[in-house]
This record gives structure tokens, C-alpha cells and sequence, in this order.
């Protein structure tokens, strides 16, 4: 079993909190990146006057490449609607973040149209990466839904899962580089629904699928769901922030990366190191 640590800190994490200034989000950086994560979001792609907590990402990812050149760690960016997609950004990034959904009224107050219409957009975008990018590290792409005892996106979700998997073998690109994650963005989660959704899917296509869930009290069943059902693309952040705005309770925030890495007795994570982090993180965002 070799579960992967995606750390949302910088992007989920932020976007949920006050702005700060790039000065504070460098010192973050430099905290984060001393702990050779698998993987961080450094930030967002943003539309003019929103948005705010993301500002400076161009500035954040000149800054990870000048004082971090030699990091294993790969670091992307969330290019969340396809008029925000351009040749520079795909030219100077590595990983990408792509947003759909599932629900109408969720892709019409973010996107302006209809989910079936936002999710062709996303695979134009994800073509379009492919193409213009031979040096992919990781392209995730986010579907936005919920798993309660009324889901009725079971089959949207199998079938846009399996669209964009049968896109990519087209070009070749494996399991690895491609990340299909199930967001429950609206903190609706019955682990018995989530287990019927995984469970349409094989081994390999399996292999695609990560999780970025709020859990809650649900943690150690949900996480436990994960390993049964073996997927290993795990979304985790520090500090106990990272609530979606969407999300009903506010108190839920994504799952943190310290106790995941406890719970799973990780030895390849420094996990003294990242709480030394996280303390830090607390004092620089005046978090504590």
C-alpha cells in the first residue's frame, strides 16, 4: 500500500481563510517545502477582483523554482474554468488542477452553464495540456459532488470518470500523471454511497481515482474505506483550515496530513518535521 499525500494547505487551505500578503505566503513555502511532500497546490489561476486569497501565484511558483530547483515535490495549479487557461500558464507549470461537477446549480453559479457543458470544457482543457505540455508531471482533475442517501450522480460519475480515462489512454498517459478526484464539496457523505460508487469501477480504473473529502467525525471510516477500496490518491492539508465554501458545516475541514500519516504509521515522512511545520504555519497565518 503506498498512499499518496496531495497537501492542499497553500490552495484549499488559504482560499478558505482571510488574504494575506505574498511576503507571508513565501514563508510558507519555505516552511512546506522543507518536508519533501509528495505533493503541494501552490495556488489558483484567477479571474480579475476574485478570488483575492489567490493572488500572486505567478509570483509563489517564480519563487518555488529560483529557491527550491532541485524539489522532488510536485507542485501544481487549479485552473478552475477554461477562459482562465492560456499558453503561457501551460508553458511554465508541470501540474495541473482542472474543476467539473456533477451538479447543474453547483456548475451554474461557478461556470455559467450546465454541468454536461462544464465537464466538455474540462476535457477540451485536458487535451489541450496534453498537447501543448510534453513534460507532464500531473494533471488532477476535480469532480465536484456529494455522497449522500439521495446521490443521484452515481452514474454521472461513472460515466465522466470513465470519459476522461478512456481520453487519456488515447495519448498513453498512465494512472500515474492522471488523477480523477471525487470532492465532497458539499460535506455530504455516507460511506455506504461512496462505497457503491467505487465499487463500479476495476482495479485499473481504480488506479485513477483520489478523494478530497471534509470527514469530520468520519475519518477513520472513510480512510478505511479508502484502503479497502484501494485508492491511494489522498487530498490532506495542515493547520485545520480548508473548508470549501459550499460545505454546510463550517467546522469540517479537509483531512489533516499529520493524522492521516500517524494513522497509516508512514516511516518514509518526517512526521516530527511536519509538525514542526504546521506550528509554524499557525504562528505566520495567526492562526493560533
Amino acid at each position: 500500500m503506498d498512499i499518496k499525500i496531495y497537501d492542499m494547505t497553500l490552495r484549499d487551505g488559504l482560499q478558505s481563510i482571510k488574504p494575506y500578503p505574498l511576503e507571508i505566503k513565501l514563508r510558507c513555502i519555505d516552511e512546506i517545502f522543507k518536508n519533501n511532500l509528495y505533493y503541494v497546490d501552490y495556488g489558483s489561476v484567477i479571474k480579475e477582483n476574485t478570488n483575492k486569497q489567490m493572488l500572486h501565484s505567478d509570483k509563489i511558483l517564480e519563487y518555488i523554482k529560483t529557491e527550491f530547483p532541485n524539489t522532488k515535490t510536485i507542485y501544481g495549479i487549479l485552473i478552475p474554468d477554461i477562459n482562465l487557461l492560456s499558453y503561457d500558464t501551460i508553458q511554465k507549470n508541470n501540474a495541473f488542477s482542472l474543476l467539473c461537477t456533477v451538479d447543474d446549480n453547483y456548475s451554474f453559479n461557478n461556470f455559467n452553464k450546465n454541468s454536461e457543458d462544464n465537464f466538455i470544457d474540462v476535457l477540451d482543457m485536458l487535451e489541450t495540456i496534453i498537447t501543448f505540455n510534453k513534460k507532464i508531471k500531473k494533471i488532477r482533475i476535480y469532480i465536484a459532488c456529494s455522497f449522500n442517501k439521495n446521490n443521484s450522480y452515481k452514474n454521472k460519475l461513472y460515466n465522466y470518470t470513465s470519459s476522461i480515462i478512456d481520453l487519456v489512454k488515447k495519448y498513453n498517459i498512465n494512472s500515474d500523471i492522471i488523477d480523477i478526484v471525487y470532492a465532497d464539496t458539499f460535506n455530504e457523505i455516507n460511506v455506504n454511497i461512496l462505497f457503491d460508487v467505487l465499487s463500479l469501477f476495476s482495479s485499473e480504473r481504480k488506479k485513477y481515482i483520489g478523494l478530497h473529502l471534509h470527514c469530520g467525525n468520519n475519518f477513520y471510516n472513510l480512510i478505511n474505506l479508502a484502503i479497502k477500496m484501494k485508492i491511494y490518491k489522498i487530498d490532506t492539508g495542515l493547520c485545520d483550515i480548508g473548508s470549501c465554501n459550499n460545505v454546510k458545516n463550517k467546522d469540517t475541514n479537509y483531512i489533516s496530513t499529520i493524522k492521516l500519516l500517524k494513522f497509516l504509521n508512514k516511516t518514509d515522512t518526517n512526521i516530527k518535521l511536519l509538525e514542526e511545520t504546521e506550528n509554524k504555519l499557525n504562528k505566520i497565518l495567526n492562526l493560533t
